[in-house]
């Protein structure tokens, strides 16, 4: 009996399904968001959803494989509420990705975005913020290539150029601490200047980074800048350098910065602050038209001279606006709490008006290391060694 009893229960058991499972075709999955000031809202919220096919192919699915969906509403949560009940998929923002802002809602403030951002359980706080060079839901409206979604696009771009990943946790630490600045990765659409017919004609690219003060933009960093900004992040590996040859108007060089590292250091006198900054990196030549003999140790000094002038001078410039705007995205302010804790305890509230009467002194270190395939090459060969 006992044995009956038993045997109905596995049957039983067998043949109760998942009562709560959520079909993949039944989701509509949001890989992006894009932020704007609305027309009649105060924001406008649009959602860059990938379409599941549950297992088929685009081709069995048909259609696009994205749904852009947007709302205008008084705040995100709302827009997000009124996109849900006009979908007939349930909206899932446990993917997102991307979050672009605008450039008009980001000169105004985002901290309405940031406390959604945080408080919302599904959204990760990997996900990379940016910032677009005018609306941000154009350019979620350009047709991607190479990747089927414009969000893997983005993701992927940072990868591409070698620069540092900025997430969302990475601004958020920024913008709660009392020595450093928030800044994100800038997007602007260009026109395509060559294209296959029926191609896009135009694509978005990343161009430099937006610098915040709180939770307002307050200006643009020019793609120049911001690869400074990242070497002084301890990330500037990859940057590319051009100059003129020593003595010439027309000939110039290029140059590839490997192994960029940069030193901050803080000192005090009385109540004077000031800081040095040491800038180092080896430079792998790419391209010369220089009429220059650089396997002698002179020549190549003379060189190098010329570059450490023109990245000393781009750098003091991007130092001296950051002091002129009040911000401070490169940590100038962590260093002082490290090395000078009791002064810091008397400025750490008001640590910008400190930063803004510092004095920096930039000083940088470049070393010729990789001179390429070029046609006066930088290296002695093994026979002109042998007869030395």
């Amino acid at each position: 009996m006992r044995r009956r009893y038993a045997l109905c229960l596995v049957l039983l058991l067998l043949l109760t399904g998942c009562w709560n499972r959520v079909e993949v075709n039944d989701l509509g999955v949001v890989t992006a968001m894009a932020v704007d000031v609305g027309e009649e809202k105060p924001v406008r919220l649009s959602l860059y959803m990938a379409r599941a096919t549950g297992g088929a192919s685009r081709q069995q699915a048909g259609g696009n494989p994205i749904w852009l969906a947007a709302r205008e509403a008084a705040n995100l949560s709302e827009a997000v509420e009124m996109i849900s009940m006009a979908s007939p998929r349930r909206i899932s923002l446990h993917h997102v990705r991307i979050v672009v802002i605008g450039e008009e809602y980001a000169r105004r403030d985002i901290s309405d975005v940031l406390d959604f951002l945080v408080r919302n359980p599904q959204i990760r706080l990997n996900a990379r913020p940016m910032v677009a060079q005018g609306r941000a839901v154009e350019i979620f409206e350009v047709e991607p290539e190479l990747e089927t979604l414009q969000s893997e696009v983005l993701s992927e771009v940072i990868h591409a150029m070698g620069l540092q990943d900025n997430r969302l946790k990475d601004f958020l630490v920024a913008r709660i601490s009392l020595t450093h600045s928030g800044w994100m990765y800038a997007l602007r659409l260009r026109e395509r200047p060559a294209r296959q017919p029926g191609s896009p004609g135009w694509v978005v690219e990343q161009h430099g980074a937006g610098f915040f003060l709180q939770d307002r933009m307050v200006a643009w960093a020019t793609p120049a800048e911001t690869r400074l900004l990242l070497w002084l992040l301890g990330n500037g590996e990859g940057s590319v350098i051009s100059e003129l040859c020593p003595g010439s108007q027309e000939r110039s060089l290029s140059g590839i910065f490997h192994n960029p590292s940069a030193r901050i250091t803080p000192a005090l006198k009385g109540n004077s602050l000031s800081f040095m900054v040491a800038a180092k990196a080896n430079i792998n030549l790419i391209r010369s038209q220089c009429d220059l003999t650089l396997v002698e140790r002179e020549i190549r000094s003379q060189v190098e001279r010329v570059m450490e002038q023109e990245v000393r001078r781009d750098m003091s410039a991007l130092i001296s606006r950051m002091q002129s705007l009040g911000i401070d995205p490169a940590g100038f302010g962590k260093r002082v709490q490290l090395s000078e804790p009791n002064y810091w305890r008397t400025i750490s509230t008001d640590w910008i008006s400190a930063w803004k009467k510092a004095s920096v002194v930039v000083d940088v270190d470049l070393t010729i290391g990789n001179t390429g395939l070029l046609a006066r090459p930088g290296n002695k060969t093994d026979v002109e060694l042998q007869k030395k």
